[in-house]
């Protein structure tokens, strides 16, 4: 059974999209959301990780009619988790639902002590244009669909 970790309603700029996206250099909420949970779920809740998200930039975004990739920068070194020398795919069972019963799945990349990506994707190729309305989730049983399936 999935246990919602956040509910959350963001209006305006805030709004995931890429015509939001457009010149932000700062996380979306979805974004510092959904890294919060993954620390949350799958880096123990580590204070150093959780410290990381609020000096990571992003540097790149890419949308498509499947997902979207989140590429991040440390804006302070100092804030590198350290000894972790390992890169590392995380996913901590996170979904992203959203109004209707859409499900996103989520996974973080980490390389060398950073969070360097984070990535989400639906089955099919309806990413939504924009997301204000979601609900993040903890999903340890597996089932990556949605919520209406």
């Amino acid at each position: 059974m999935s246990r919602v970790l956040v509910a959350r309603s963001v209006a305006g700029g805030d709004r995931f999209s890429e015509a939001n996206a457009i010149g932000r250099s700062s996380l979306f909420p979805l974004e510092r959301d959904l890294l919060d949970a993954i620390v949350g779920q799958a880096l123990g809740g580590n204070e150093m990780w959780r410290r990381q998200i609020g000096h990571l930039r992003v540097s790149r975004r890419r949308f498509s009619a499947t997902g979207f990739q989140s590429v991040f920068t440390l804006s302070d070194p100092a804030m590198m988790v350290v000894p972790f020398v390992a890169n590392e795919v995380v996913s901590g069972w996170i979904r992203t639902d959203l109004p209707g019963g859409q499900g996103i799945g989520h996974v973080l990349y980490i390389e060398r002590g950073m969070m360097v990506m984070l990535e989400g994707a639906v089955p099919g190729e309806d990413f939504p244009v924009e997301i204000g309305a979601y609900e993040i989730v903890d999903d340890r049983d597996g089932a990556r669909k949605s919520r209406a399936g």
